[in-house]
């Protein structure tokens, strides 16, 4: 066994995988690869179907690895702010846990979460801290663990997936403000990032924008279609362009002083044609993919190195995973 690693990537149906070696300074890609799959059946037979599929996959693509880092962002996945007054940390968790309710909306009975500071101000003479609570379904999460499990796979980190692209993002923009677009297959994200650190993001469901752009007009969509006709990118990018800009104009509630400089793209859908083009004709401000061959390099026999755009997320996970001591 090799001491390379992969970054894999749940995304609706997709499951996207990476292999690198190298080290989290330096990463290099060896293989990537997107697969279809289909879950039925009951939790425990889901559970060995996706250990097969994990076991198969890596087998018909000549990948021998031990230790792994998972990406999910799906309807079990939650993002929450919060702002409460600044109490000590074991206070925190605790009125976090008691008041999940009423704080997140959200029962955290039955999931695993994590918070992460953001920063704090003041408000009416008190000094108010602001949180990001992730949250994820605890069965799911167990599911997935289990199935790697089973197919000889140490999971070493597992988290949101548009999370992990912000270990792509250049040197440049570790103190940068600006917007991130994450556009997945199924679920998009829209983050808003100030100086080099998320401080809110919203979750966009980019399948039913891409139906509802294309229903417009007659057509069905058809995920595996890039080249769309420019009348859809057009609505596309307006609609995705109206969600960011709302989206930012949300957070300026929070924070008035907050002014983007730039537009960063990633995901898979940043290939779907001319979309990112038409995004940067409809802002007054630069909007591009992220240029991630910045960060990493790829093997001499790796075919269409411009294509990584779409694996953002499973080579970030690769990344964080390499930090991992076993």
């Amino acid at each position: 066994m090799n001491k390379n690693v992969i970054g894999v990537e749940f995304d609706g149906n997709k499951i996207r995988i990476v292999e690198c070696d190298g080290s989290q300074a330096h990463p290099r890609v060896i293989k990537a690869f997107t697969s279809v799959i289909t879950i039925d059946g009951s939790a425990g037979d889901r559970e060995s179907f996706l250990a097969k599929f994990i076991k198969d996959e890596l087998k018909k693509n000549d990948i021998k690895v031990r230790n792994a880092a998972l990406g999910i962002f799906n309807n079990e996945v939650h993002l929450k702010y919060i702002q409460m007054p600044q109490l000590p940390k074991n206070k925190f968790v605790e009125a976090l846990t008691m008041q999940s309710n009423e704080l997140l909306d959200l029962d955290l009975e039955g999931y695993y979460y994590e918070h992460r500071f953001l920063g704090h101000f003041m408000e009416n003479n008190v000094i108010q801290n602001r949180y990001l609570v992730i949250a994820a379904k605890s069965t799911m999460v167990d599911e997935y663990i289990s199935a790697f499990a089973s197919a000889n796979i140490n999971l070493v980190d597992i988290s949101t997936s548009v999370f992990y692209p912000f270990q792509l993002i250049p040197d440049t923009h570790k103190v940068g403000s600006y917007v991130l677009i994450y556009l997945g297959s199924e679920n998009s994200c829209v983050i808003i990032v100030k100086d080099g650190i998320p401080q809110f993001a919203r979750r966009l469901k980019i399948r039913k924008m891409y139906e509802d752009a294309f229903s417009k007009y007659g057509l069905f969509y058809s995920e595996t279609e890039d080249d769309f006709s420019e009348e859809i990118i057009d609505q596309l990018g307006e609609i995705l362009l109206n969600e960011s800009l709302g989206t930012v104009n949300y957070y300026h509630m929070f924070d008035e002083d907050y002014i983007p400089t730039e537009f960063l793209i990633v995901g898979a859908g940043a290939l779907k044609g001319s979309l990112v083009g038409n995004i940067q004709s409809k802002v007054n401000l630069p909007a591009y993919c992220l240029d991630i061959l910045t960060k990493v390099d790829f093997h001499p026999g790796f075919e269409h190195p411009e294509r990584l755009i779409e694996y953002t997320s499973a080579i970030g996970a690769a990344i964080v995973a390499m930090g991992v001591k076993i």
